[in-house]
Order: structure tokens, then C-alpha cells, then sequence
């Protein structure tokens, strides 16, 4: 059995953040995959997957064989619409 602190340790590590605050986005571009834009905006991957069922824009969707792709400047105004604050 893992120690409480091994497991403290697997969840700081799977919670943390792949944007390190040096990250540079413009309002054209393109973020691939959930947990890139998760990271981007700095919230969970399951608040995305929320997100997307209320209707947030999309410009391809996932599946087995592809990622999902979000335009950055089409989720941010969505974000802001719905008072999402991230």
C-alpha cells in the first residue's frame, strides 16, 4: 500500500500546470487538446469538458483518432459572455 504522502505527492504532480506563466498567447491562436487549454487557463480538465456541453466554441472536436482544437480568442469571448472568471 502507498504511503499518504506518496499519493500527496502523484496528485501535486498530476495537478500541475504545463503553462508555466512564460507562455505568450495571441488572440489567433490555436490551442490543441483539453488539457493544453486547461492548462492555458489555468482550471481543470473536467471544467473544459463542462465548458463544451454549455455550448463553448469548438473548432474541431475530438475523438480516438484526433485531438480537440480551440481558438483562443473565440473561448475567451465565450468565457467572458457567460461570466465564466478564469
Amino acid at each position: 500500500m502507498k504511503s499518504s504522502n506518496y499519493l500527496r505527492q502523484a496528485k501535486r504532480r498530476k495537478n500541475r500546470s504545463l503553462y508555466n506563466g512564460d507562455l505568450n498567447i495571441s488572440e489567433n491562436d490555436q490551442i490543441v487538446g483539453i488539457e493544453a487549454l486547461a492548462s492555458v487557463l489555468d482550471t481543470e480538465e473536467h471544467n473544459i469538458s463542462n465548458w463544451i456541453k454549455e455550448g463553448m466554441p469548438v473548432e474541431q472536436e475530438g475523438s480516438e483518432f484526433s485531438d480537440w482544437i480551440f481558438n483562443y480568442a473565440n473561448v475567451k469571448n465565450w468565457l467572458d459572455e457567460n461570466g465564466v472568471n478564469v
